[in-house]
């Protein structure tokens, strides 16, 4: 109970997966110049490093469960999630409302992705037949599915640290239009599989 409690609030909660299609997209990732790259890295083993915390961070819950003050430890951890990916990405953890538009924008950009890997009833009753999604998906979407996303908007806050929210969004949709966002698990873990806990694998199989 106590898992699944926490797995609710931590927004990396990953020990089981399901694929609903195995189909295997391609991200392309384009900007071959030095800074492009670096910054790309930089994204990619910040999140890494942020996986490897937030499991470190759920198992120390899981000993302050046993103590009086459990509710209140389980109350401080998304602060500390937010403290974490912040520590090492060197980017505020996206809120809510940022998160709901990185989501609308790839929906938006992206149906056919969406259609492939998507396919979950109440995930799906959520989107209607313009790509128009309520903010209620954020309470039903696998968080994995958001990684490639949150990746995309640290390598462009990286590439851009003057931008504004705005034109940050602006550039989002640009990659996302042109192929380089993702919701497909398969990808996904082809990137971050070895940021898990060797004892708990991200499973790729139903």
């Amino acid at each position: 109970m106590i898992m699944k409690w926490t797995g609710n609030i931590i927004l990396i909660i990953v020990c089981c997966l399901s694929i609903a299609c195995e189909r295997t997209v391609e991200v392309l990732r384009p900007g071959t110049d030095e800074k492009s790259i670096e910054a790309r890295q930089k994204a990619v083993d910040g999140i890494k490093r942020y996986i490897q915390r937030e499991f470190e961070l759920f198992q120390s819950f899981e000993q302050l469960a046993q103590e009086e003050d459990a509710l209140e430890a389980l109350l401080t951890l998304p602060m500390k999630a937010a403290e974490i990916f912040k520590e090492e990405t060197g980017v505020e953890y996206p809120s809510p409302e940022l998160q709901f538009q990185l989501l609308s924008i790839q929906i938006q950009e992206n149906p056919a992705d969406v259609d492939a890997h998507l396919e979950f009833t109440d995930v799906a009753e959520e989107i209607d037949i313009h790509g128009e999604i309520s903010v209620d998906i954020l309470h039903v979407i696998d968080p994995l599915q958001m990684l490639d996303l949150f990746e995309e908007w640290i390598y462009l806050s990286m590439l851009h640290p003057d931008a504004t929210e705005t034109e940050l969004l602006a550039l989002f949709r640009e990659s996302a239009k042109s192929g380089q966002t993702t919701f497909s698990f398969v990808v996904i873990l082809q990137t971050y599989a070895d940021a898990f806990p060797a004892e708990e694998p991200p499973s790729t199989a139903n």
